[in-house]
């Protein structure tokens, strides 16, 4: 019986100390990730003569290539971030300014969960990946996803300005 009061006392004081991890880490680990994804567009990368853009000016920052970006949301509950997700869509616009057409592909959402591991905060999104990554590769699988992203809009609107009557 002293094994299983000891194993509780253990466990609890575990998850105390991954909730205290998740509430000093999960902000810095955020704005690392967006910084690191940040970091993919001034270094000048690009695919197939598409250059990635980062734009910050936004309610919400993003990674842009041509049409589409990689957008960065979250929620705030008591300064730390909950909700944290990317969302692979067309490009925010100005608010002077519309989409011509009314069927764009439907977004791709990245639900991330920020899960503690040794003192610092990994990303989980099980429906992407089978075990939390580290910021520096997620930001990676993001930049990428955002470029298979930008094919398939591309693929969708091949054509599209010819079949407008443009």
């Amino acid at each position: 019986m002293t094994d299983d009061l000891d194993e509780l006392k253990k466990q609890i004081a575990r998850q105390k100390e991954a909730h205290q991890t998740l509430a000093e880490q999960t902000k810095p680990e955020w704005e690392m990730l967006k910084g690191l994804t940040q970091s993919i567009a001034m270094d000048g990368q690009e695919i197939e003569g598409q250059e990635f853009e980062w734009m910050a000016d936004l309610r919400e920052p993003c990674l842009v290539m041509q049409w589409v970006a990689a957008i960065f949301e979250n929620h705030l509950n008591k300064g730390i971030p909950i909700d944290c997700r990317i969302r692979f869509d067309r490009k925010p616009i100005r608010t002077s300014v519309i989409w011509a057409d009314d069927n764009p592909p439907p977004p791709v959402i990245w639900r991330l969960t920020p899960v503690p591991m040794d003192d610092a905060v990994f990303w989980a999104c099980p429906e992407q990946w089978s075990a939390p990554i580290s910021s520096f590769e997620l930001s990676r699988k993001a930049a990428a996803k955002l470029v298979r992203y930008h094919l398939a809009y591309l693929q969708h609107y091949k054509g599209w300005h010819r079949a407008q009557g443009a």
